[in-house]
């Protein structure tokens, strides 16, 4: 088989023959084997090798700075950045460092911490995720606490830059002032001078009270109200991430998808028989009969399940293949029939005589002949001897009557056995007595049943093949591949032979 077959895409998968559910029928045990294995290692993964995280929150109501001076001035004293962006900041993981006492660098810190808005704005949830619940909590709440601490100390910052601004801004005007005051209070009365000095003052008072009301709102201003902690944080009950069960579930799926990809990788590069659809994709022609396997102790000789196992699963497919046989018969004129297969142990002797018997049974006259002349074992099927047979008829040794034989209690069955093993057994079976002996038969037979050597091994089997009326192509359906099945049909066609049916042999019970 080509070796490329096994890096073809999956899409390649569902080409010739393949049955999908087939293969996944076929492959359960594979898909329940690694659906559990995918389970197992990712809950391994998870409780074993996998260190449990634990995550705790905090929320913070953020409150403006207050009083408000004008929108300008409350944009810079609440945020520059967004609240969110503010909580994460490597100053308030600084601060929060402080407060942990812990050798982790801010940036670690950092890492651990997620911030969202809750319903508006003025709601932060700060979360820390640790290795521990307390530790958890610690991280959460001491967060939420720097960031507050942050929240006071900008403030504070910038309340006292504003102070220090506007008191520099008012030193200058205050001398003028001064000065104004003086020369006011020097000037005669209702003098040019006096007037002067008054609209200086009132001049300098004008300039100088923007920064007195500056002076005075930061007086008003809260620093010290940045926000609370509405809900503290606690330690959690459970580990943070996924769940167990969908752990599990996850484990399933990726175990479940691999059992499915190596199913059907399996089942492409595997090259043999896929139940009943294989044999009638790669024949052209149906399945007649599945016969189950039997059980036969080695050292005995092979026996007929058609008569001393009539009831067992074998003897009804073999009545079930006789049925349709008699049908193809009546409908197509089916007399003379060749039981073939690509090898040698594939099951077609146990084939080819179970089917003579079951037609003899039924009253039909029935010739077995024994055309694998290197080695048929047809003759221990009904206790006869070999030493006489088909090869000593196409020898001319004997007449067809000498070499026939009846076997006890079947009445209306002939069997010819190989014989001795002739040197030329193609040379033989393609011979004038060949086409003579199936000529007679066939006029004194119902049917004539010749069990073929193997196709694949020897030509003995297709100079018989454009003989006949007839091929059922019996298969192994353990052990015999799609390769060797197409083969068969490939070779058949060539010389003229028909392919009517198969036989799939040697199939699991309940097949």
């Amino acid at each position: 088989m080509d070796s490329a077959i096994g890096m073809e895409p999956l899409a390649g998968f569902f080409s010739k023959g393949l049955d999908p559910l087939g293969v996944l029928v076929r492959r359960k045990l594979l898909l329940a084997a690694t659906t559990l294995a995918g389970v197992v290692a990712v809950l391994v993964y998870a409780t074993v090798i996998l260190t449990p995280s634990y995550t705790s929150t905090a929320t913070v109501l953020v409150k403006p700075i207050t009083p408000d001076v004008n929108p300008q001035a409350t944009d810079q004293l609440i945020a520059v950045d967004t609240e969110q962006q503010i909580a994460t900041s490597t100053a308030v993981a600084e601060l929060a460092k402080s407060r942990l006492k812990t050798t982790e660098t801010a940036v670690d810190l950092q890492s651990k911490v997620t911030v969202g808005v809750v319903g508006s704005a003025q709601l932060l949830q700060i979360g820390c995720t640790e290795s521990t619940k307390v530790g958890a909590q610690t991280c959460a709440q001491a967060f939420a606490d720097a960031y507050l601490q942050y929240r006071t100390q900008r403030a504070v910052r910038s309340r006292d830059a504003r102070i220090a601004s506007a008191n520099a801004a008012l030193a200058p005007i205050d001398a003028q002032i001064v000065a104004a005051t003086q020369q006011l209070a020097n000037a005669p009365v209702n003098s040019a001078a006096a007037a002067g000095a008054q609209e200086t003052l009132k001049s300098l008072s004008g300039e100088a009270a923007p920064y007195r009301q500056t002076l005075g709102d930061m007086a008003r201003l809260n620093v010290n109200d940045p926000g609370v902690v509405e809900s503290p944080a606690v330690p959690p009950d459970s580990p943070s991430g996924f769940t167990p069960e969908f752990l599990g579930l996850l484990g399933a799926l990726a175990g479940l998808f691999l059992g499915v990809l190596l199913a059907f990788t399996r089942d492409r590069v595997d090259n043999r028989l896929r139940g009943r659809v294989d044999p009638e994709e790669y024949l052209r022609a149906p399945v007649l009969a599945t016969v189950p396997r039997t059980r036969r102790n080695g050292r005995t000789a092979p026996t007929l399940v058609t008569m001393q196992h009539p009831n067992s699963p074998a003897s009804e497919a073999y009545r079930a293949l006789r049925t349709r046989v008699l049908v193809m018969a009546e409908r197509q004129g089916l007399k003379t029939i060749m039981v073939a297969s690509p090898t040698g142990e594939n099951g077609k002797t146990a084939i080819a005589a179970n089917l003579a018997v079951s037609l003899a049974q039924v009253g039909k006259r029935v010739v077995l002949l024994s055309a694998d002349l290197r080695g048929s074992k047809v003759h221990q099927y009904f206790g006869l001897d070999n030493e006489r047979g088909l090869s000593n008829v196409l020898a001319g040794e004997m007449p067809p009557w000498e070499a026939v034989q009846e076997p006890a209690g079947l009445e209306r069955l002939w069997v010819f056995g190989s014989g001795p093993v002739p040197a030329q057994p193609a040379e033989l079976l393609q011979s004038d007595l060949m086409r003579e002996l199936l000529a007679e038969r066939r006029k004194v037979a119902d049917f004539v049943i010749i069990e073929a050597p193997a196709a694949l091994n020897a030509s003995d089997c297709l100079a018989l093949a454009p003989l006949v009326d007839g091929i059922l192509v019996v298969a192994d359906a353990k052990h015999t591949d799609r390769d060797e099945v197409e083969q068969v049909r490939i070779q058949f066609e060539q010389v003229g032979g028909q392919v009517v049916g198969a036989v799939m042999s040697n199939a699991p019970a309940g097949r």
